[in-house]
C-alpha cells in the first residue's frame, strides 16, 4: 500500500516510531489514516511510515489495527497486525511507539465523569505479554444540561377494543446535552402483549447466530447521530429472556452493526414497563422506533383508545447523573370532534 493510496481527507493522526541500538535512535514520522473493514471488524486505522535511516531508504511500513465495536456498549477494541521486527534484513530494534489521533472533531469528550482508563496488552516477538493502562478522568459532567423528549404516535385506524396498534416512539437529545444512560417507557394498561403472537419469539441464540433470520419481526427502528454520515436502521425482535416477558433486540445495521437491548416486565395495575439499560455515551440525536400493528400487532389494545387517550411515563437518567422524567400523551388516529354551530 503506498501513501498516495490513503486520501488526505481519511488522515486523522500521527505515528511517532523510536528503534536502533544505543543512546541515538531514530525517530521515524508517520500518517495514520481511518480505512474500512478488516478481519471482521467494521473500520480500521491504517499507519503508514516512512522507514529512513540516515542516507538509507527501506520504503514503506504499513501496519493496519482492526477497530472492532462491542454491539452493545459501543466500546471499542484497536487490535494492530504484527509490527515488523526485520525491515530489509536489518533488524529494527523497536524502542516506542506514539499514536496521536488529533484530527479536529474527530474524537469527543464523556458526559460522565466517573474514572476511566485505556487498557492496552502488548505482545513480544517472543510471545511475551505486557498489561497496561493509562488513567482519565472526563471534568465539569454535572454542568451539562439533560433535557431528552420523546413523542408517541399510535398510526392508523387500529383504535378499537382487541385491535393490534402501530405505535411509534421519536426520541430526540439536543446537542451540548449529557447524553443517556437508561431509559425506560411504561405504557399504560391500555396496552397489553398479544399471546397469540408470542410464537414467534427469537432465541437468543438465534438472534447472535443468525440476526433471527426466518422470524418475523414486530417493528423497525432507525437511529442518526452526528458520529456517523448514515442513519442505522434495522428490524425490532422479541427475544426469549432468563424469564418472564420477552426482551426486545434492535439490529440496527449501516456503516457499523449495533444490537442493544430492552428488559420489559410487567409493573402494578398490568402495565409494560420496558428499560433499556445500557446506553452508550455518545449522541443519539433522533432515534425512531415503530412498533408494527394489524397481523404482525407485538400490542393489543385493552380499550378503546379514542374514549381513554393513552399517557406514556418516560423516565431518563443521563451519563452525569441527572434524571429527567416525561408523561406523553399519545397522539392518535381518532376522528376529531366536529364543533357544533349555534344557529342564530
Amino acid at each position: 500500500m503506498a501513501i498516495s493510496s490513503c486520501p488526505t481527507a481519511s488522515q486523522v493522526g500521527t505515528t511517532r516510531v523510536s528503534a536502533g541500538p544505543g543512546r541515538h535512535p531514530f525517530n521515524l514520522v508517520g500518517k495514520m489514516y481511518l480505512a474500512g473493514p478488516l478481519k471482521g471488524a467494521p473500520l480500521s486505522l491504517v499507519a503508514v511510515t516512512p522507514a529512513l535511516a540516515g542516507p538509507y531508504d527501506y520504503g514503506v511500513v504499513v501496519v493496519r489495527v482492526a477497530l472492532h465495536l462491542d454491539r452493545q456498549t459501543v466500546q471499542v477494541q484497536a487490535v494492530s497486525d504484527t509490527v515488523p521486527a526485520i525491515i530489509g534484513g536489518i533488524p529494527i530494534r523497536l524502542r516506542s511507539i506514539q499514536v496521536s489521533i488529533d484530527r479536529p472533531r474527530f474524537t469527543i469528550n464523556p458526559t460522565n465523569c466517573s474514572p476511566m482508563s485505556v487498557d492496552s496488552q502488548g505482545i513480544g516477538d517472543q510471545g511475551t505479554i505486557t498489561d497496561f493502562s493509562s488513567y482519565f478522568i472526563a471534568v465539569n459532567c454535572a454542568n451539562l444540561p439533560f433535557k431528552p423528549r420523546m413523542s408517541v404516535r399510535q398510526m392508523g385506524k387500529k383504535t378499537a377494543r382487541s385491535q393490534n396498534p402501530a405505535l411509534r416512539f421519536d426520541l430526540r437529545t439536543r446537542g451540548g446535552d449529557a447524553n443517556i444512560k437508561a431509559l425506560s417507557v411504561t405504557l399504560p394498561s391500555a396496552f397489553a402483549i398479544d399471546q397469540s403472537h408470542l410464537g414467534n419469539i427469537c432465541s437468543e441464540r438465534e438472534l447472535i447466530e443468525k440476526q433471527c433470520a426466518g422470524r418475523t419481526a414486530i417493528g423497525k427502528a432507525t437511529t442518526t447521530t452526528p458520529l456517523l454520515d448514515q442513519p442505522l436502521s434495522g428490524p425490532v425482535y422479541a427475544v426469549s429472556g432468563s424469564g418472564g416477558l420477552p426482551r426486545l433486540a434492535f439490529l440496527l445495521n449501516g456503516q457499523v452493526t449495533l444490537v442493544p437491548r430492552a428488559e420489559t416486565k410487567s409493573v402494578g395495575n398490568g402495565k409494560l414497563r420496558t428499560t433499556v439499560a445500557v446506553v452508550p455515551d455518545a449522541p443519539i440525536g433522533h432515534f425512531r422506533l415503530l412498533i408494527f400493528g394489524g397481523k404482525q400487532g407485538y400490542l393489543a389494545n385493552t380499550r378503546n383508545l379514542c374514549r381513554h387517550r393513552p399517557v406514556i411515563a418516560v423516565a431518563y437518567r443521563g451519563q452525569n447523573g441527572l434524571r429527567h422524567r416525561q408523561r406523553v400523551k399519545a397522539k392518535t388516529g381518532c376522528a376529531k370532534k366536529k364543533r357544533k354551530v349555534s344557529k342564530r
